[in-house]
């Protein structure tokens, strides 16, 4: 059975939140709290604005997009491979540097290995053609998903009012700059691939298992939720 929920004045937490400031200052002088190192995805979420340059940008893509592009049935059964849950991680993320996580290049090697070596658990390199042409499609469709937000971004930005403490835009505009970030974070990850003719692009900054060849499938890390 359900514990029915206590009824009664709401009880505040008890002991105390301390402040530790960076520069001095004297009575009466206001005082700012940092909101951390957080992208305008979890800014715009959180506090309802977005940084017109924030360093700490990600982009995620949706396991629909890939399913979209692959099959829902091929990457279904190549998760089932690597032990990953995706109604638990139901998006891969582009880190500010452009890494693509490793789990969707696993995804992608695991679909693409050939069924006499998956069996052996040989699968193909990260820098095999087949991988990086299905990544680099999948990174044009995530690209296509965020077209057409800059035509407007500077009428919205010189519209918006009462921006919040320390500079940033809110409202439609705050929506426009979580855009563009993720719009150039996507093209400097497209950047990164070489133009090889039709076998696709070869990713600049291969992993470990680019040199070395396959291993066994893993399940990845859990990624941090913010």
């Amino acid at each position: 059975e359900e514990e029915e929920e206590e009824e009664g004045p709401i009880k505040l937490p008890e002991g105390n939140l301390v402040i530790h400031i960076f520069t001095a200052a004297k009575k009466g002088d206001e005082l700012f709290n940092t909101f951390g190192q957080q992208n305008n995805a979890s800014l715009l979420h959180k506090y309802g604005f977005c940084e017109l340059d924030n360093k700490h940008t990600t982009v995620t893509i949706d396991v629909s997009t890939v399913a979209g592009i692959l099959g829902e049935k091929k990457v279904q059964q190549a998760a089932k491979k690597m032990g990953l849950n995706l109604d638990e991680e139901p998006y891969f993320e582009i880190a500010p540097d452009g890494t693509i996580e490793e789990s969707l290049l696993m995804l992608l090697r695991v679909i693409h290995t050939p069924a006499k070596n998956a069996k052996e658990g040989n699968w193909i390199p990260e820098a095999s053609s087949d991988v990086q042409t299905s990544l680099r499609t999948i990174v044009e469709a995530r690209v296509g998903q965020g077209a057409g937000t800059g035509e407007v971004f500077s009428r919205d930005v010189a519209d918006a009012a009462d921006p919040p403490a320390g500079g940033g835009v809110v409202g439609r505009a705050a929506a426009i700059a979580l855009r563009l970030g993720e719009q150039a974070l996507l093209e400097k990850v497209m950047r990164a691939f070489i133009t090889t003719g039709t076998s696709g692009g070869k990713r600049l900054h291969p992993t470990e298992d680019d040199t070395r060849g396959g291993d066994a499938a893993s399940k990845p890390a859990g990624k941090k939720r913010k």
